[in-house]
């Protein structure tokens, strides 16, 4: 049996849209002419695809199984697509980055000036997420993490190492004084990370709790956050003390680094992607601007 493409482009976009209506908006297409197609290609696979209900369409288990390929297919075609537009042309299209909240919404989110003075036809789709997308599955062009890639058939490539040290604002140290050693931790206040709901870091989140106390957890946090950019709010607002990455440092806030002779758990950044992207210029050029970027703030 061989399937009509047409007919999968159109049950894709139903599938996304929800209902009939939305997809003729999305297609050009009239309703009837969409439910025509759908029902042409249910009888064609002898399945339902849908259940059909007054407030929209839901996918059947059948249809589940045929949208996962569409969305694989429909994927892959837009990158070929991207592909021969660059074998002419200057980088262009839609770019999705995949990255973690706080690095991307702390420091990659302010590089997008210089890279859209440099390649202003390609638009950036930053994805500021504490949960990784599938890249293998090209949910995502391009993911940064923060610890060794485990997926099988990924290019990769270490951008940075960042190192973790505590910081409190000028404001908290003029209140509660300045730490001199570990063991004075045990008198300030602490905010820790909360690893067990967020996937923002890969280090030991409870550093900060122990040193001092050999190895052994007996401080007690005033504030638990899953985010780091919270901590880095919580940190300049004068709560307390909180380990954090080396790279927040230069951020705006005027943090200071406690016990800097103390240092941290350290982590690795790499950039990500398919296979199928290791010629796509857009995903090269983007990879490559973060490289230097990551080289300029050794």
């Amino acid at each position: 049996m061989t399937m009509d493409w047409d007919k999968l482009r159109i049950f894709h976009t139903v599938a996304d849209a929800g209902s009939f209506t939305a997809a003729g908006m999305v297609l050009n297409l009239s309703q009837s002419a969409i439910s025509r197609q759908i029902i042409a290609l249910e009888e064609q696979l002898k399945l339902p695809l849908f259940h059909r209900h007054a407030r929209g369409l839901l996918l059947t288990e059948q249809g589940r199984i045929l949208y996962s390929t569409a969305q694989q297919v429909h994927r892959k075609l837009e990158v070929t697509q991207t592909r021969l537009a660059e074998s002419h042309d200057m980088p262009s299209g839609i770019l999705k980055v995949n990255v973690p909240t706080a690095l991307g919404s702390m420091w990659i989110a302010q590089l997008m000036r210089q890279f859209y003075d440099k390649y202003p036809d390609v638009e950036v789709h930053l994805i500021c997420s504490d949960v990784e997308v599938d890249v293998a599955m090209l949910e995502a062009d391009i993911a940064i993490i923060q610890h060794p890639p485990t997926s099988q058939g990924l290019m990769q490539k270490k951008i940075m190492h960042t190192r973790v040290f505590s910081y409190a604002s000028v404001e908290y140290l003029e209140r509660s004084g300045t730490p001199t050693s570990p063991e004075d931790l045990d008198n300030h206040n602490i905010i820790a990370y909360d690893s067990s709901i967020s996937h923002d870091n890969d280090w030991d989140s409870e550093w900060l709790l122990r040193i001092g106390n050999d190895n052994v957890n007996v401080r007690r946090p005033v504030l638990v956050i899953n985010n780091l950019h919270g901590m880095y709010r919580a940190v300049r607002a004068g709560i307390g003390i909180a380990a954090l990455p080396e790279f927040m440092e230069s951020l705006p806030g005027a943090l200071v680094k406690v016990l800097p002779d103390e240092q941290g758990p350290e982590v690795d950044t790499y950039i990500v992607y398919p296979e199928e992207h290791k010629t796509t210029v857009k995903v090269q050029i983007f990879k490559d601007f973060l490289v230097e970027q990551c080289a300029n703030k050794r």
